[in-house]
């Protein structure tokens, strides 16, 4: 598997991307985030955190996402994935956690997308997304917020207001425009949803069929206030 299996069909959108982003000024620099992001660490390797490795003996594997940090939440799952001692089920309920709770799927592609391969619909585990699920027609409307930077990933919604907050938390420097893209997918494609206020629909990129760009502009709103607007 490849990256470029999971990159949408941009032959018909009239965008342009930069070649680079001057980055806003922050404790890490947008290339050492990303750098982060996309550091891949073998589970051995945090076990000699005194901390980490008695969560992680004793079962708490929720306390070892959350010691690493969002950053590194993948790499904390894929060693629980590897680990025959754990349950599938339980496997399945930390792939949910990780995913939505970490940050940079977009980054990892090809990791995230070995997962998601793996288990597939066996995600849709809650009964409340169950029911969302259930309640959708056989193709669906999707849209994902995003700047010229970064537009692929796995991640779209329902809602088109909370695209558009994602589009404008998405700008990280001065070239980058705050788009919304619209799409439809098939209900069969769909991997999982989750039934929160973002209204998240989980689907390979390859699989929506870009249908409009839509140019926003930035705002100061919080989540609830843009979602209210």
């Amino acid at each position: 598997m490849t990256q470029s299996n999971f990159l949408l069909d941009l032959t018909n959108l009239n965008v342009k991307f930069p070649d680079h982003v001057i980055p806003d000024p922050v404790l890490l620099t947008l290339e050492e985030q990303d750098n982060r992001l996309r550091e891949k660490i073998d589970l051995d390797e945090y076990m000699d955190d005194e901390i980490f490795y008695n969560s992680y003996v004793n079962g708490d594997y929720i306390s070892c996402f959350y010691h690493v940090g969002k950053f590194h939440y993948l790499n904390v799952l894929e060693g629980i994935i590897e680990d025959n001692r754990i349950s599938t089920t339980d496997k399945i309920g930390y792939v949910n956690f990780a995913f939505q709770g970490g940050r940079g799927h977009n980054l990892n592609y090809e990791r995230w997308g070995k997962i998601l391969k793996k288990y597939g619909r066996e995600l849709l585990e809650f009964e409340q997304d169950i029911k969302l699920y259930n309640k959708l027609p056989k193709t669906i409307t999707v849209y994902r917020g995003v700047s010229t930077e970064g537009i692929n990933g796995f991640s779209w919604t329902l809602n088109r207001k909370v695209a558009k907050w994602f589009a404008v938390q998405s700008i990280r420097g001065e070239r980058n425009t705050p788009l919304i893209l619209k799409g439809k997918v098939n209900k069969s494609d769909i991997i999982t949803v989750y039934d929160n206020e973002e209204e998240e629909i989980v689907v390979f990129p390859e699989n929506v069929r870009l249908t409009a760009t839509i140019k926003t502009k930035s705002n100061s709103m919080n989540f609830r206030q843009a979602l209210a607007a």
